[in-house]
């Protein structure tokens, strides 16, 4: 049977309208940012250091004060309301874990803090660690858990005193790898049995698409673009999403038309744009993922192809399950194409190829 998914209206609804936060001179850190953010929706804030994310993040929680806009949870305007009325439970990338208290003590520190009386509160911090994974570990003192087991104390004092919005800044950037993805997993499991509202920072790419409902991807201060991890990944609006949501191949140059074709002329060759496509003489940037192209030793016009670069691959990077070959081309370009470990095993570092896609796989941004 499926797993029962919580009520997602046990969390608040955020809205931001014209967020705007500057230090100093020069560009705003955050330049009128509006987002509407579902009750319950897990949704990430992706972009590199810099991009205005966390900022944003401190202005929702009330750890900033904005120079203009609104805030809203849960249909509250709450910018004139101080972090701790707010009732948001925060995660830092840095645990801040008291060393002199017990793991449940520090669990529990919120709940004090709200003067919940002692029978309630055992019972909440016990079902806090207990939703981690961690209900024996309560008399433990942090520095006797390994970093893994301290985020998700601090993931547990977060929620215990059941918060409708949490907010997560880099949780589990300072964490190994697997740990990381064991830690994501958990996290994904808690928010679908809790159901509140979830808004987590990163720069990590493949962190943001495991996790998300949605994913507003920030540059410069501002939102790019918002939409589901596939609708980003398969349809980014410009070059910045694109590049920074996964590997990329993109193509600069003009559209022409050629007998009653549609095609990007660019340094690199032409390529068959897919339906409908810009008008002649545009200028336009095209994308196709690495994954979407193919190898061939094949001359293109005897294997039927209708898009393809010629050139010779330069490097091999072994995967696992999967294999990345980076193939130079006669203009000095590098062409990334990847595929599954088993494929084109006859292609090596130095061998002579032609790369392929499909026209309805090169996408058109502007």
């Amino acid at each position: 049977m499926p797993r029962p998914t919580a009520d997602r209206s046990r969390g608040a609804a955020v809205r931001l309208r014209g967020i705007v936060k500057q230090y100093g001179a020069g560009r705003p850190a955050v330049n009128a940012v509006s987002l509407d953010i579902e009750a319950g929706e897990f949704i990430t804030f992706l972009g590199p250091s810099g991009s205005g994310k966390t900022t944003t993040l401190n202005a929702i929680a009330g750890f900033i004060d904005t120079d203009a806009g609104e805030i809203e949870l849960g249909g509250v305007a709450v910018a004139a309301m101080r972090p701790h009325l707010r009732n948001i439970g925060m995660v830092f990338q840095h645990f801040t874990l008291f060393p002199h208290m017990t793991v449940a003590e520090n669990v529990a520190y919120p709940l004090r803090q709200r003067k919940v009386p002692a029978k309630e509160r055992a019972r909440r911090v016990q079902a806090a660690l207990e939703r981690v994974q961690l209900g024996e570990y309560g008399n433990r003192r942090p520095d006797q858990l390994s970093g893994g087991q301290q985020q998700r104390v601090a993931v547990a004092r977060a929620v215990v005193f059941e918060p409708r919005v949490l907010l997560m800044d880099e949780p589990f950037g300072a964490l190994d790898r697997k740990l990381r993805e064991e830690l994501q997993i958990q996290l994904k499991g808690l928010h679908r049995d809790l159901g509140i509202t979830i808004i987590f920072v990163t720069h990590d790419q493949e962190e943001a698409l495991v996790l998300s409902d949605r994913i507003a991807v920030f540059n410069n201060g501002s939102i790019d673009q918002i939409g589901t991890p596939a609708e980003l990944y398969d349809r980014p609006e410009n070059r910045f999403v694109a590049q920074f949501l996964g590997e990329s191949n993109i193509f600069d140059g003009t559209v022409q038309e050629v007998e009653g074709v549609r095609v990007l002329a660019c340094p690199e060759g032409r390529f068959i744009l897919p339906a409908p496509a810009a008008d002649p003489g545009t200028e336009i940037h095209a994308m196709v993922r690495p994954e979407k192209c193919r190898i061939t030793p094949l001359d293109p016009d005897g294997a039927g192809l209708t898009n393809a670069l010629k050139g010779e691959v330069e490097e091999e990077i072994f995967l696992g399950s999967s294999r990345k070959l980076l193939v130079r081309t006669p203009t000095d370009r590098v062409v990334t194409v990847r595929s599954t470990a088993g494929a084109n095993r006859d292609v090596s570092v130095g061998s002579k190829v032609f790369v392929t896609w499909d026209s309805a796989d090169l996408l058109v941004m502007r």
